[in-house]
This record gives structure tokens, sequence and C-alpha cells, in this order.
């Protein structure tokens, strides 16, 4: 399994940041794009930067319907000309990336739907009334990996469903944890070996994971890649 590191809100040299999240992942002769980070011209450079390609994933993963996951998108539409792309999403203003030419399927809530060999989505679940998130779950004969955007109901929740599916503890929580208190990350660490906070899981949550778990976390930016 191989994930990139595509766009986040730190970058290494040579690498554009922007207030978003976007992720590359191969696995299970499976390439899945999960979310779109806010713009196209940043994550088009990083891409290229990268010397990765995004126009033959098998499909877009995200997690959910706010402008930094998926705004970056209109560059993915801008490379396949048009071809509808396959984006699986939670219930939401699809109507935002189908004018681009995207083909959207909303996922039922709370259904933890298989996508492909060792993938999941998990949820959707309601971060609160009528707005949803799901994460990305991929599991090989490695490795099993959870992919986050924003964690809006909450990262402990979104993990312990996924490492339940999984059957046993998580590899790696990777994304957005949305500044979770010490209580949630301490029952997050029950669920996975590893983490890799990126995006909005914010400095204060970061600094109690280097604090508890020093030899637990991976500190990753755009341009990273991670491999298991």
């Amino acid at each position: 399994m191989q994930i990139y590191v595509l766009v986040d809100n730190r970058a290494r040299q040579g690498f554009r940041s922007r207030w978003g999240l976007s992720i590359l992942v191969e696995a299970n002769n499976m390439k899945i794009l999960f979310d779109g980070d806010t713009d196209a011209e940043t994550l088009c450079y990083n891409v290229e930067r990268m010397g990765v390609s995004i126009e033959d994933v098998d499909f877009v993963f995200l997690s959910h319907w706010h402008r930094d996951h998926y705004g970056g998108l209109k560059c993915l539409a801008n490379k396949v000309g048009g071809r509808g792309v396959k984006v699986y999403a939670p219930p939401g203003e699809k109507s935002i990336v189908e004018k681009w030419g995207f083909q959207v399927e909303e996922l039922p809530i709370a259904s933890n739907t298989p996508l492909g060999p060792g993938i999941w989505s998990i949820g959707p679940l309601e971060a609160w009334s009528n707005f949803y998130e799901h994460s990305l779950l991929v599991v090989d004969e490695k490795a099993r990996v959870l992919i986050v955007g924003c964690s809006h109901p909450g990262v402990a929740i979104l993990a312990r469903e996924a490492s339940r599916i999984a059957g046993k503890p998580l590899t790696l929580v990777v994304g957005g944890f949305h500044m979770p208190r010490k209580e949630e990350l301490v029952e997050l660490m029950n669920y996975t070996e590893k983490v890799a906070p990126l995006h909005c899981t914010g400095e204060e949550a970061e600094k109690l994971l280097n604090t508890l778990y020093p030899h637990r976390i991976l500190k990753l930016a755009g341009g990273d890649i991670v491999r298991l």
C-alpha cells in the first residue's frame, strides 16, 4: 500500500501548501483519490511535482461537502476532459461537482459500504443536523489504514468502527482529526497502532499526541509518501 499526501496545510520544500486535504492511495490493484483540496491549481501543481497521475483513478472518495475537500477536484476534471469519474460521497450538494462532469453516488447513511477488495466507506455518519461525513478504510495483506477528512463525527468513533470492520486494530489513521480533546485521543489510540495527523487536527492535539505517544505518530505534510 502506498499513500501520497498530495495537499495539506503544511508542505515539504518544493510543494505548495493550502488549507485543505487531498490524498492518493494505491492498494489492492486500485487507485483512489481521497478528497480534492481547496483549489485546482495547488492540487495539479503538487501532483505534477510528485510525479504521480490522478487521471487514472478508479474513483474519487469525497469525505464531506466542505470546499477545502472538493474545490480542487476541478484539477481532475480538467485532466480527464469531462469523463464521468465516479465520486463516492455522503448525502449533500452533489450538483457542485456534477457540473464538472463527475458521477456522484451518495452512499446510504451508516452503511459501511464495501467499494472494492479490502476497501470500505465507514459511515456516512451524522456530524450535526443533516450534515454527514464518511471515511475510507483500506485493508491489504500488510496494513489496515483509515483515511479521514475532518472527522466531524469524531475521529475515535470512526476508528472504532473501522477497526471493528477490519477485525483487529488499525495500522494507521491518517488525515484531519478536527481538534480532538485528550479523552478522544486516548480512545483513538486504543484502535490504532499509529496516527498521522494532518489538516484540521490542531496544534494542541498534535502537542498532546507528541507528549503522550511520541513513538506512535507520523509527522507528514504535502509531498510525503508512506509505504506500508
